[in-house]
């Protein structure tokens, strides 16, 4: 497996408009959360090891890798951050036409690794990446994809950039035909288990032992798999908030 422009094409997408790549990368047939497999916690150990060694767990996580639909022709995945209350944040992702993003400033978020050792971004982010993503050393990122191909793992786990504060739980719901809303599970009312983790973290305590935990979550409302699946799509932030409060996912 060639493994020489790892780092290059991984630190490439944190800073560039989606290109032809990225909407074939859109448009692939991802499992959903449901049906890929639990991540051991012998994997979880290693990866975080591995982590911890380049110096990278402050800045990268691990996303199992997965979709909840199929974004359409010329369009990538593009998260925007909106305030759900106080100055609690959250993440409305959505297929977005990829020519209305070429002079937005925005950045790859979740990384898939390629069969020719390469890292390429599959979901976007408004904003710019921390300077210390742009400068991980190719070292992290070439051991990570030889651990994922040598274990038959890139069909699993994707690389996923940390934005945002990881003391708290984010849940991932879906929110209209072709969209998932990400937010702190204190801002929700009227979930309940079984829940699906879907990122995780890895922390080094004053012991030194490396910890792992998983930030990330999806789960159903009320024993069901959506939020308002069947509605048309949402056309703004503030229709979405709206939309969310009538369903009583919200306060």
């Amino acid at each position: 497996m060639a493994t020489a422009d790892v780092s290059t094409m991984a630190i490439a997408g944190l800073h560039r408009p989606p290109t032809s790549h990225d909407f074939a990368m859109s448009l692939a047939v991802l499992p959903h959360p449901e049906e890929q497999p639990e991540i051991s916690d012998g994997t979880l150990n290693a990866l975080g090891e591995l982590f911890v060694r380049h110096s990278a767990h402050n800045i990268f996580g691990i996303h199992l890798l997965h979709s909840h639909f199929a974004a359409p022709e010329g369009t990538v995945l593009f998260g925007v951050q909106f305030q759900v209350s106080g100055a609690s944040q959250a993440c409305w992702t959505k297929p977005v036409p990829a020519a209305e993003l070429a002079t937005e400033s925005i950045h790859g978020h979740v990384f898939r690794l390629q069969s020719d050792g390469t890292f390429v971004p599959y979901e976007f982010h408004e904003g710019e990446a921390s300077s210390e993503a742009a400068h991980t050393g190719p070292a992290f990122f070439r051991e990570l994809a030889e651990f994922l191909h040598c274990s038959n793992l890139a069909g699993l786990i994707a690389l996923q950039l940390l934005d945002g504060p990881r003391d708290k739980t984010n849940m991932e719901l879906l929110a209209g035909p072709q969209s998932t809303v990400m937010m702190d599970e204190k801002d929700l009312i009227g979930f309940s288990p079984p829940r699906i983790t879907t990122g995780w973290s890895f922390t080094v305590g004053d012991d030194g032992i490396i910890c792992c935990k998983g930030n990330d979550v999806y789960s159903a409302k009320k024993n069901t798999q959506q939020v308002f699946q069947d509605s048309k799509p949402l056309p703004t932030v503030e229709a979405l908030k709206e939309a969310l409060r009538a369903e009583g996912v919200i306060a």
